[in-house]
């Protein structure tokens, strides 16, 4: 039933153009801006990759900062259907229990090397792959 209850909003939204207007971080970034990084990093992802990228940002202390996916062009070329799984993906990221699969990972990266090259001085441990994208989690001083 809240899967319905989402959708149903999700849907009423995106038909009628509107924009959440929920602010979700100091920065200010809306609902929407969450749901375009979603799409922009992992739209051909399916939910499950969809759900590992939003809870990856919600564990991010910038939260979007550096998130590349927030600047594609995905979003504008998305179908109904992806947008409504990326927002589903979002809203029930909130939910902590819906994140423990990537075990606090607030880093991802689909391009391992090239990350690599630009991550190399952030301690981080590799936790889960999940379809192209590896998850890590950043190491806190003193921390394992």
């Amino acid at each position: 039933m809240k899967k319905f209850i989402i959708a149903l909003a999700v849907i009423l939204c995106v038909a009628s153009n509107a924009t959440p207007s929920i602010i979700l971080h100091p920065k200010s970034y809306a609902a929407t801006d969450y749901i375009r990084a979603i799409l922009g990093e992992a739209e051909n992802q399916g939910y499950k990759g969809m759900l590992a990228v939003a809870c990856g940002i919600r564990n991010r202390p910038e939260k979007l900062q550096g998130v590349q996916g927030l600047f594609s062009d995905r979003y504008d070329k998305a179908n109904k259907e992806e947008v409504i799984l990326a927002t589903i993906a979002f809203w029930e990221s909130i939910e902590p229990k819906k994140c423990e699969f990537i075990e606090g990972a607030d880093m991802f990266c689909s391009d391992i090397e090239i990350c690599k090259k630009s991550w190399k001085k952030i301690p981080m441990v590799f936790i889960i792959k999940i379809g192209d994208f590896s998850f890590y989690r950043r190491i806190k001083a003193g921390k394992k």
